[in-house]
């Protein structure tokens, strides 16, 4: 049976549309497979992405909480240095108060004891020159006071021993201070700005101490010599 050309073609036609329309079909399910995953792929895209977004913000809070302990740790230690740092200070002032008015007392006690004893010497040579009716200028310028010369040795051996002591009790001080501060734990600029204080302090007490014996000497040598005036003439 010989089939009719035109109705070939027709059939070829056919068959190529068919073939067509079901590769169009075909992409087309592709096409929409694809954007399925396209979509899927977006919002697994988003989702990550807003779970990084959380994870950064919950990253960053702690952080900004450790943060603000580790200030607060930091300033309640400085806090505690401070507070320390003061309660030292105060007590080594106390101290060096206590220290400067037991030098002080002991200081008027010796004026005192030196007062009476000049007292106590001045009634003794009225007494005895009451006793031997001589000549009072006589007495008190040759036989009744020691020579000028014992009574300045005497008294400057008493001025050595009184500066030994206060260099000793100064000396007991400073270590101490020393002693303490490095019990405290203070850093070594600290004690050393400390230990030039309390150098400073005790130098001026050497002065004070200096001058107060030259004084003392002086006037003992106006009590046995006399004013410059009437040693030049004698």
């Amino acid at each position: 049976m010989v089939l009719d050309p035109h109705q070939q073609a027709f059939d070829k036609q056919e068959r190529e549309l068919k073939e067509h329309f079901k590769t169009q079909e075909q992409q087309q399910k592709d096409f929409a497979q694809k954007e399925e995953f396209r979509k899927a792929e977006a919002v697994e895209k988003e989702r990550q992405a807003k779970e990084l977004f959380a994870k950064q913000e919950r990253q960053k809070q702690e952080l900004f909480q450790r943060q603000q302990e580790r200030d607060k740790d930091v300033f309640r230690e400085m806090e505690r240095q401070r507070d320390l740092y003061q309660r030292q200070q105060e007590q080594q002032q106390a101290q060096l108060r206590h220290d400067i008015e037991a030098q002080r007392q002991r200081e008027d006690a010796q004026r005192q004891r030196e007062a009476q004893e000049q007292a106590r010497a001045q009634e003794r040579q009225k007494i005895e020159r009451g006793a031997r009716k001589d000549d009072p200028e006589r007495d008190g310028r040759a036989g009744m006071k020691p020579p000028w010369e014992d009574v300045k040795e005497v008294e400057l051996k008493r001025q050595s021993i009184e500066r030994q002591n206060q260099i000793e009790a100064q000396q007991k001080a400073l270590a101490d201070m020393l002693r303490a501060a490095q019990t405290a734990g203070r850093d070594k600029a600290d004690i050393e700005e400390r230990r030039k204080s309390f150098e400073e302090i005790h130098r001026r007490q050497q002065e004070t101490l200096a001058q107060t014996q030259q004084e003392r000497l002086d006037r003992q040598e106006l009590l046995y010599r006399g004013p410059p005036t009437a040693r030049r003439e004698r």
